[in-house]
């Protein structure tokens, strides 16, 4: 009877009246303008996932931009990356902090010089390289809380922890769970 109200609770407030295509998708304004920025800079973001699923979990991204670049490059997985593009991985020009679906943007890490250089050398190889790239999971994985703790992991200069709502985080493959 106890799970009958939990479902009956999370579908009943799952049906609100706001559709993600009505939801924020602006700047937060709190990342430095790419056209001012005269340094190498590497930032993490989090924002709670889009309605009830914001309760229990978050979506993460990592965004860059090279001193000379006009824009910054963001990285994220997505399900949907998978049904329109075949890789659950997006890489992009864009906002690096965009609201996710209405929920602000906070930054978890960020690097900036040549601490950024170092971590910006290495996330083309390990993008290309990360091993979940056609799957998406809510739970247990792999999702993109998988795809940024893959990318912490792998980058020493990288020195951060997912907090404990980014399920899916530690998610190794079907035969490991468990770090």
């Amino acid at each position: 009877m106890r799970s009958l109200l939990i479902f009956a609770f999370l579908i009943l407030t799952s049906c609100s009246s706001k559709n993600w295509r009505d939801a924020s998708r602006e700047s937060a304004g709190i990342a430095p303008k790419a056209s001012e920025l005269k340094e190498d800079i590497v930032q993490i973001y989090h924002a709670r996932a889009f309605r009830w699923r914001g309760w229990f979990g978050i979506h993460p991204w990592i965004a860059w931009k090279k001193k000379d670049d006009k824009q910054y490059t963001v990285a994220q997985v997505t399900s949907w990356n998978i049904r329109r593009h075949g890789t659950a991985i997006k890489v992009e020009q864009d906002l690096p902090d965009r609201r996710w679906y209405d929920s602000f943007p906070h930054i978890i890490f960020e690097a900036r010089g040549e601490k950024a250089s170092k971590i910006i050398e290495q996330l083309k190889p390990l993008i290309d390289k990360y091993p979940f790239k056609d799957s998406y999971r809510v739970w247990p994985g792999p999702n993109s809380n998988t795809f940024i703790s893959y990318l912490i992991r792998n980058i020493y200069e990288l020195d951060i922890e997912l907090p404990a709502t980014a399920i899916g985080k530690d998610y190794f493959g079907a035969t490991s769970f468990f770090s």
